[in-house]
């Protein structure tokens, strides 16, 4: 496997044609853990079914994103580009749909504090950064339909202000 065959993946996902793919053939390429394959069929597949909220892509996204994974799910050691990858896919799939529940996950992820998986602030940085991108996707076009509590959020985490307990809900 090389960084060719992954944006060959990428390439075939931003024409769409990851639609043919059975998704038993992209668990078999996230089993061999090659981070570049893992990116490239990510953002492909994201692209494929950008704004259609797709249950087995949003699946395939999601066993990459712990706050996407049941609290009780087995920790995964993911590497910090491909966490990366999945919350830009799952802004991807969801982009101008403003759908409240990964907005809120979003919001939180942006909030996230630091732990052994984000070991340093340019780690961390990035995953905010995407983690932002994502919701920047997930609302573009939303105007009043967007969920209300999120401006004020993302005032306090630009300005300051009231620290909200990662991963409660508003």
């Amino acid at each position: 496997m090389s960084a060719e065959h992954a944006g060959f993946l990428l390439a075939l996902g931003l024409n769409g044609h990851l639609r043919d793919m059975p998704y038993m053939n992209m668990f078999d390429y996230f089993v061999k853990c090659n981070e570049m394959i893992s990116i490239g069929l990510l953002l492909g597949l994201a692209a494929t079914y950008r704004g259609t909220m797709d249950v087995q892509a949003t699946k395939m996204m999601s066993i990459h994103l712990e706050a996407l994974l049941p609290p009780t799910s087995i920790e995964l050691d993911i590497q910090q580009n491909i966490l990366v990858a999945a919350l830009l896919g799952v802004g991807l799939l969801y982009q101008a749909t403003a759908h409240a529940h990964y907005a809120q996950v979003l919001l939180n992820e942006i909030g996230k504090p630091p732990g052994p998986e984000l070991e340093n602030c340019v780690e961390r940085e990035g995953y905010a950064l995407a983690a932002g991108l994502a919701l920047g996707l997930v609302c573009v076009g939303a105007g009043d339909s967007a969920p209300p509590h999120l401006a004020p959020r993302l005032r306090a985490y630009v300005l300051g202000g009231e620290r909200h307990a990662y991963g409660l809900d508003n």
